[in-house]
């Protein structure tokens, strides 16, 4: 096939291929829209998701805590040890 000659569109196989990426989409967006929805018609909802969110801060910044008290020990241990 010469490279002079357009590429010749094929409306149904380009059809089709639209249809299957919506179709992809939706597969994604409605299981999606459905958790929102059920999500937002519980009333505690908002409160469990703080609760969530302050439990998760927590973690980090008792692990945070953690790993700078290893390196103050660590540091403290340096400096006794340089000490006359």
């Amino acid at each position: 096939m010469p490279d002079d000659q357009p590429q010749q569109r094929h409306p149904g196989r380009d059809a089709l291929a639209e249809q299957g990426a919506w179709l992809a989409v939706m597969l994604i967006a409605v299981p999606l829209l459905v958790w929102v929805e059920r999500w937002a018609a519980d009333p505690d909802a908002l409160r469990t998701l703080k609760m969530r969110a302050a439990l998760a801060a927590e973690k980090f910044c008792m692990d945070s805590a953690r790993g700078w008290a290893g390196w103050a020990d660590k540091a403290r241990g340096v400096y006794e040890a340089a000490r006359p």
